[in-house]
């Protein structure tokens, strides 16, 4: 694994100092772990996915395309 130094104000180093202790983390892991994240792509969780269709309701349906002309009509500029 490879190295990377870090140049922080000391008020970044302090939070980051405070959230690896209370979580029982060393510094270096709790940075990597939150760099590693920050870096993938956003990806929803196995758990939202497996949600979709499991709500079994009638009043939970498409609704009906609309017309332009059934539009609130806005204020011109």
């Amino acid at each position: 694994m490879s190295q990377l130094s870090l140049y922080l104000h000391n008020k970044f180093l302090n939070k980051i100092e405070f959230h690896a202790k209370r979580e029982n983390q060393s510094i270096s892991t709790w940075v990597r772990e939150r760099l590693e994240k920050s870096l993938e792509p956003k990806q929803w969780s196995e758990e939202f996915l497996n949600l979709f269709g499991a709500i079994q309701d009638s009043s939970f349906s498409k609704p009906k395309n609309l017309k332009f002309s059934q539009d609130y009509k806005r204020e011109k500029f």
